[in-house]
């Protein structure tokens, strides 16, 4: 689980990074035009360099979708907001059906979460933001392909850092990350954050209007919920 206040970030280096390879790009294009314009072949060169400008061009990051998997950790994030007496019942009744095989560390985890469900009032569902999406997303490649597991990216960037490249945020924000092999769809993630009081409480803000989710599967299954109050 990670909260953090909103601050003022710089501009964002995801930007940054891709004017640059841009602009890498086009550099030795540069340096031979003069004596193409000598050769009178500067209508190739400018064919060839739009050819090469489109190529180099990062991928359309809107394109990128969420799976089913990561759609049902909002739906099923939401099931926790809107209905918690509800979803505290389902839990009573798959504690009840297994108890007498559980280990006892399991049965507080559940007993607790219970508790808490049922003396919390319903709150608003959260909506889907693409950026927050592409910012989980990218933190849980991040962790599968440096094989780490920490709210700090590879890179050093905290989790306001990697929201406010992907676009304006404001007010308060939050991260909850998950990694077990089990875990294979979006509820089951739930599950283990409403499990967890630390987390439960990111679930359960009153603050947060937005969410976006990621699933994704390398050695073991990653889950990130990113969190925010509000995008300028």
């Amino acid at each position: 689980m990670y909260i953090d206040k909103a601050g003022l970030i710089e501009a964002p280096a995801a930007i940054k990074a891709h004017f640059g390879r841009v602009l890498l790009a086009f550099l030795p294009f540069n340096g031979i035009l003069s004596s193409l314009i000598n050769m009178k072949i500067i209508g190739i060169i400018l064919f060839v360099t739009l050819i090469v400008g489109v190529s180099c061009r990062n991928p359309v990051i809107e394109d990128i979708q969420p799976t089913t998997e990561e759609l049902n950790i909002i739906s099923e994030t939401n099931r926790v907001r809107t209905n918690p007496r509800g979803y505290a019942l389902e839990l009573s009744r798959e504690l009840g059906a297994n108890r007498a095989t559980w280990h006892q560390s399991t049965i507080d985890q559940y007993e607790v979460a219970i508790a808490r469900l049922n003396t919390t009032e319903a709150r608003h569902p959260l909506s889907f933001d693409h950026g927050l999406f592409l910012a989980a997303r990218d933190h849980a490649e991040d962790m599968i392909e440096n094989d780490f597991f920490s709210h700090t990216g590879s890179d050093g960037s905290s989790v306001s850092d990697r929201i406010q490249r992907q676009g304006s945020y404001s007010g308060l924000r939050g991260e909850n990350i998950a990694a077990y092999s089990r875990w294979d769809t979006g509820a089951s993630m739930v599950l283990a954050w409403v499990l967890s009081p630390g987390h439960l409480s990111n679930i359960l803000s009153r603050n947060y209007t937005l969410i976006g989710p990621a699933h994704v599967f390398g050695d073991r299954w990653i889950g990130v919920q990113k969190f925010a109050e509000r995008k300028n």
